[in-house]
């Protein structure tokens, strides 16, 4: 289930580079595009990391570890998605840091955290509230640095953006 998050780090230096570069530049066509291939980047990954996982990671466990060791497909589906949305928050944030939001990649890494922490106190057992923990607190720091993304598309004009981006 975590196995794409590990990929993905080598993404991580050279999105942050170029997104810095356009900002810097000014140049916000170019940055605007780079972002919208991103996210579509972000969501054909997301998707088929989830789906990927879901699918192949009971056979793994069982392959790779015997069959005394298993999980079910509903325990892959909240661990690879959670991973999806790990994946998305820590790419979006690349952009964010660029434009100098790091207040803002801060709080929505703070809210994945509460969001986590909430949810893994409810539930039975230890793995399924832990897991949607993880699931619930990925997709809410996604979906704050997402907000955040957009919120800074519409800002007015003359509202605090780096030089060029108008």
């Amino acid at each position: 289930a975590r196995v794409p998050l590990f990929l993905f780090q080598a993404f991580q230096p050279p999105l942050l580079a170029a997104f810095s570069s356009l900002a810097g530049g000014g140049r916000a066509s170019e940055f605007r595009g780079a972002l919208k291939r991103l996210i579509a980047g972000l969501v054909v990954l997301g998707v088929a990391t989830t789906t990927g996982g879901t699918a192949m990671g009971p056979w793994a466990v069982s392959t790779f570890f015997g069959t005394s060791f298993s999980l079910g497909h509903w325990h892959f589906l909240y661990l690879s998605g959670g991973t999806a949305g790990l994946i998305a928050a820590v790419g979006m944030a690349q952009p964010l840091i660029a434009l100098s939001l790091h207040g803002r990649v801060a709080l929505a890494w703070l809210l994945g955290a509460a969001s986590f922490t909430v949810l893994s106190l409810f539930g039975t057992g230890l793995l399924v509230p832990v897991e949607r923990g993880f699931l619930v607190g990925s997709l809410a720091a996604a979906v704050a640095m997402a907000t955040s993304l957009l919120a800074w598309g519409r800002r007015p004009p003359g509202g605090a953006r780096p030089a060029g981006f108008a």
